[in-house]
């Protein structure tokens, strides 16, 4: 599927987040088709570059070409990462941050929740039209 444009911020999805860490995130900007992906505090290197599409992924190579991210886009406002396809990412103190594993999930803040709201008060709308039509 080809999504509309994905601008924003996403967030790892973690279960448990421990206290002192930071969540990785992807900014996009779809318009210009650039990314920013911070995934490590103590790094002084901050990935920034290129958003290519191709297919259902989503290809990001950073401006000096040293490394490569993928992800999968699931929806409008989830993505998957590839680690296969992408660099490696290692963070300079485990301690201090959240490994990105193959498969990892990066979501909106909330937005799969309000989506599922919005459906519901439809589904509701629906039944209260089809009651009153009866």
């Amino acid at each position: 599927p080809v999504y509309p444009n994905i601008s924003g911020e996403y967030v790892m999805v973690v279960d448990n987040l421990k206290e002192g860490n930071v969540l990785p995130k992807l900014i996009f900007d779809d318009c210009k088709k650039e990314f920013t992906f911070t995934y490590d505090l103590l790094s002084s290197y901050l990935p920034t570059g290129k958003v290519e599409q191709v297919g259902n992924k989503k290809i990001m190579t950073t401006n000096d070409g040293k490394y490569t991210y993928v992800f999968e886009m699931l929806n409008s406002y989830t993505f998957k990462f590839i680690a296969e396809e992408s660099s490696n990412i290692k963070l300079t103190d485990d301690s201090l941050g959240i490994q990105i594993t193959d498969g990892a999930i990066f979501q909106i803040p909330g937005e799969a929740k309000r989506r599922q709201e919005i459906r519901q008060r439809q589904l509701e709308e629906e039944d209260t039209f089809i009651y009153w039509a009866y």
